[in-house]
């Protein structure tokens, strides 16, 4: 399956000297790079669905946006293969780039409104993307209604 957002023309253009690396006798092929292609946009459109925003996007501005975050996983992915053959030992090339597309995932997942408004072309967000997200999903700061930390105060004379 070719991906849609992004093609071996595209991974070319980013990270040309890594490419022409790239040949048929080489430990990386173009079929593991477009193997990278797809399994991105599977992960990416994956992420997209569980926000609850439309995936594929087929607009031009949308899938602009989204070739670059799924260009950070290939990229990733190419340098880090490189790097794997053992000649520098402790080289994290193209880790950054990995992160980037992880963080972009977890991202979409935290704001799928925002993301939702970015990648239409009207600029608003499905309804489904607004719906409140429950606080003990997102909870990052360890805070629990079991520990406490949401109880009520209430003192004799408050205005409420």
């Amino acid at each position: 399956m070719a991906a849609q957002y992004a093609t071996l023309d595209d991974v070319r253009a980013r990270c040309p000297w890594h490419m022409k690396r790239v040949t048929d006798s080489s430990d990386i092929d173009e079929d593991d790079v477009q193997k990278w292609l797809d399994d991105g946009e599977h992960l990416l459109n994956g992420t997209l669905r569980a926000a609850k925003l439309s995936a594929p996007y087929t607009a031009a501005g949308a899938q602009a946006i989204l070739r670059e975050v799924l260009l950070d996983f290939v990229e990733g992915r190419l340098r880090r293969a490189f790097v794997s053959g053992g000649a520098e030992p402790g080289n994290e090339d193209g880790k950054d780039y990995l992160d980037a597309f992880k963080s972009t995932l977890k991202e979409i997942l935290t704001h799928p409104a925002v993301w939702g408004a970015k990648l239409d072309d009207a600029g608003s967000a499905p309804s489904a993307a607004l719906m409140p997200r429950s606080y003990p999903t997102d909870n990052e700061d360890g805070l629990s209604i079991a520990n406490g930390d949401f109880d009520a105060e209430w003192t004799k004379g408050m205005d409420l």
